[in-house]
């Protein structure tokens, strides 16, 4: 039995540098491209005997988001909070750059006094909005935040 050739083992190597070099390429030019799986596939690739300056950073795989609970009472829950925590939701994803589905924050309504909807929110801050929710109003109620990877988004449900 034959054991691999120097040139082969090398060959192999340049090949599986290009393709790892070639995806964070294309995962940077296009957001969410690989998701989780690259980074997976960046752990890997930091094991392979290669000089340090092919062993970049990948931003979006140190994103660990954590779910906040948050306590809205009759005199702080309007649109422009709203929004704040929505634009938090935002930062929270990496400006839409992370491959994770998450909850960002689970916000407790005490009272609504005037309600609002996504139009009035969605003057206040752009169209990376999916609202899935009509109204927000009345008493005791619950809203998510949350960022969808998929469809680039942040939700309110």
């Amino acid at each position: 039995m034959k054991g691999f050739a120097l040139d082969t083992i090398v060959y192999v190597s340049i090949a599986l540098a290009t393709i790892a070099i070639l995806l964070l390429i294309l995962n940077s030019i296009i957001p969410n491209f690989l998701g989780k799986s690259l980074c997976k596939f960046y752990n890997i690739f930091l094991m392979l005997p290669l000089p340090e300056q092919l062993k970049s950073g990948i931003d979006t795989c140190s994103i660990s988001p954590i779910m906040e609970r948050v306590f809205l009472s009759k005199e702080t829950a309007n649109p422009v909070v709203l929004t704040k925590y929505i634009d938090l939701c935002w930062e929270k994803s990496g400006g839409g750059k992370t491959g994770l589905t998450f909850i960002c924050y689970e916000i407790f309504v005490e009272n609504i006094e005037k309600s609002f909807n996504e139009q009035d929110i969605t003057s206040l801050f752009s169209d990376k909005i999916d609202w899935k929710i009509g109204s927000i109003e009345g008493e005791d109620m619950t809203v998510i935040i949350k960022y969808n990877s998929t469809s680039n988004k942040v939700e309110v449900i």
